[in-house]
């Protein structure tokens, strides 16, 4: 007899970029490959930027010739919702990622059938107070909880909860990086915002640029901050060295053959692309960010630098530790390649079908 294939409906803001989108899209084709029955539903009809599964059930909450306003776009979304719940009452398990989207269908739990999980993706001590209510709300009513660090996992009450951290993107290149064609360049990788304290990062680099003007940096990523990273690049006269790639698709080939690769960011979930350059052998500089996906990836001096928040002298040490030091600079980006087993594409996706199994049986988790 054949054995009954579970049902999961998948529930995100979008598939634009975004790590968030990237591991909902993995999990749902992941899902779908070990033959569950695979929905995934988005608020609206925004174009995906990750490649789902052709056979995944693709349900949009509203398109764009139903938008009016703001107000009208909530209730239709809230209403679609809903229906959809209704008419889909053998749904097993739910998984819902960021707070907007959590909060949505958390609302509407009482006519929900299956299991709900919530995936927390970021650090929750940088959220707006509505958010961290939101947040605090759902995880005392949902059924599972999804976290990326042991600290960021003290936020919340919920005791079926589970630390999985984020899988490396399984369709990048490990072999790009050539040791005999290293560049004179400097990389970072991620969204132009408060968040991810780039002035902190164009501040050591103007005095790293000092001693060695050779040196280039490549910023990766759109964002809000753009025009005023720009004016700092030109307060400092760093305009033939600094430059803003903006986003690129195969990332990797791009910043495989640099000297180092810096994160600066105030707060983080598990950054993945963090977890990539050390992938790569990149040696790698991160601050200490909230969250403690950081501690959690590097060991300082062993397999990248970890570095405090807002130290523009200590990165800047970092960066010509490992520019002066190439024994150094080789052994910590080849013990940062050892986190490929323990975050595979496959170890990762698994601990998630086992714990959504475990919830959908109501086993307490150890």
């Amino acid at each position: 007899m054949e054995h009954e294939r579970k049902k999961i409906t998948l529930f995100i803001g979008s598939l634009t970029g975004g790590g968030a989108e990237r591991v909902t899209c993995n999990l749902a084709n992941y899902l779908y490959q070990k033959d569950y029955i695979v929905n995934l539903i988005t608020m609206s009809d925004v174009k995906d930027n990750y490649e789902l599964n052709k056979n995944i059930n693709r349900i949009y909450l509203i398109n764009k010739k139903e938008r009016k306003n703001k107000i009208h776009d909530t209730i239709l979304r809230y209403k679609n919702l809903k229906k959809y719940i209704l008419n889909n009452n053998d749904i097993d398990c739910y998984i819902v990622m960021l707070p907007i989207t959590i909060f949505l269908l958390i609302s509407l739990k009482k006519y929900i059938h299956g299991k709900v999980i919530i995936s927390e993706r970021n650090n929750p001590s940088t959220y707006k107070l509505y958010e961290k209510l939101i947040m605090k709300y759902a995880s005392k009513r949902c059924d599972g909880l999804v976290v990326q660090t042991k600290e960021i996992g003290k936020w919340y009450p919920n005791k079926n909860q589970i630390v999985i951290p984020n899988a490396i993107n399984k369709d990048i290149t490990f072999s790009l990086r050539n040791e005999k064609l290293i560049e004179d360049k400097i990389v970072a990788v991620g969204r132009l915002d408060k968040q991810k304290n780039y002035k902190m990062l164009l501040d050591a680099f103007y005095k790293f640029s000092l001693k060695y003007p050779n040196y280039k940096l490549e910023i990766y990523g759109k964002g809000p901050q753009e025009e005023m990273l720009k004016e700092i690049v030109n307060k400092y006269n760093l305009n033939d060295k600094v430059f803003f790639m903006g986003y690129v698709k195969n990332i990797d080939s791009k910043i495989s053959n640099a000297k180092a690769f810096v994160m600066t960011s105030d707060y983080e979930g598990m950054p993945n692309s963090l977890i990539e350059a050390m992938c790569m052998g990149i040696p790698c500089i991160t601050t200490d960010f909230y969250g403690g996906g950081a501690k959690e990836l590097i060991i300082n001096n062993e397999n990248g630098i970890l570095i405090s928040k807002n130290d523009v002298e200590s990165l800047v040490k970092g960066l010509e530790k490992i520019v002066n030091d190439n024994n150094f600079a080789n052994l910590i980006g080849k013990n940062a390649k050892k986190i490929r087993e323990n975050l595979s594409y496959n170890v990762i996706y698994n601990k998630w079908e086992n714990y959504i199994d475990q919830i959908i049986k109501n086993k307490k988790i150890k």
